[in-house]
Formats: structure tokens, C-alpha cells, sequence
């Protein structure tokens, strides 16, 4: 039993441990509840996410437009830049 006891208080200094370190990289997630910090933590993730996306869009229609640009008037693709 006090081998059982040992595991789960060693688990829950992991626990412990790594919400400390998701507190401090959601924004306000110090100065929140537990519970209220994992939901943000997730909208901070679903937004990053996006974020990436939209980044990975535009590079896209930039690339799009500079390899356009760069056919059509290789001379004045440096414009685009």
C-alpha cells in the first residue's frame, strides 16, 4: 500500500508540475482556477492553430502572386517583395 501511496504522490507531483508550466504559457493562466486554465489553454491552441493556418495561407497567395508577377514581368518581380 505504501508503495501505491509513493506512485500516486509522485504522479501528482508531475501533474503539479506540468500545470504549473501550461499556467505560465496561457495567457492570465496564473491568475485563474485550475479548471478555468485548461479551457483557455485549449482556446489558446484552437487559436494558434488558426494562426498558423492564416500564415500558411498568405505565404501561399504571396508565393502565388510573386511566381504570376515573376512570369509576366520577371523584371518587376522584385516589386512583390
Amino acid at each position: 500500500m505504501l508503495l501505491f501511496s509513493l506512485g500516486l504522490q509522485k504522479r501528482r507531483e508531475r501533474i503539479n508540475e506540468r500545470l504549473k508550466i501550461l499556467q505560465n504559457l496561457v495567457p492570465n493562466g496564473t491568475k485563474v482556477d485550475i479548471s478555468t486554465m485548461l479551457e483557455e489553454a485549449v482556446h489558446y491552441v484552437k487559436f494558434l492553430q488558426l494562426q498558423i493556418r492564416v500564415r500558411i495561407c498568405v505565404q501561399n497567395l504571396i508565393s502565388s502572386h510573386l511566381s504570376a508577377a515573376s512570369s509576366t514581368h520577371p523584371a518587376n518581380s522584385y516589386m512583390f517583395l
